[in-house]
């Protein structure tokens, strides 16, 4: 009787123990839950920003090739204009290469007429 006594005490020391490590490993469990739902709205967060962040330099990116696209135009319509300033300055050039090679013969001719002239009034004098 005395044994059965020991083993009865043993046993309810036995489950008192067991009762006490299940509340521990339930209190265990359950800040382990507590600090995996933490992390899991951190990382929640986390990936929110980083999204955010994306678009913005996606956006940023689709802004700055925009631009780039508008400049290359503007680039390409200036390079036409100088093309063409360029084209107009030569036939400005030879046109007035034209106008004094006309202009010295104009010139050769009238010095040439007027030596004559002095020739003949010199020989009439």
């Amino acid at each position: 009787e005395t044994r059965v006594k020991q083993l009865e005490e043993k046993i309810a020391q036995d489950a008192k123990e067991t009762e006490t490590e299940k509340r521990a490993l339930a209190d265990e469990l359950a800040l382990t839950r507590n600090l995996l739902a933490e992390k899991v709205e951190e990382l929640a967060n986390t990936s929110s920003k980083l999204s955010t962040s994306f678009q913005e330099m996606e956006d940023q990116r689709a802004f700055r090739d925009k631009e780039k696209g508008e400049l290359e135009h503007i680039l390409e319509s200036k390079e036409e204009e100088i093309e063409t300033l360029k084209s107009h300055l030569d036939q400005v050039e030879n046109d007035y290469e034209a106008l004094v090679d006309s202009l010295n013969k104009e010139t050769d001719s009238r010095v040439s007429e007027l030596q004559n002239q002095l020739e003949e009034t010199a020989g009439d004098i």
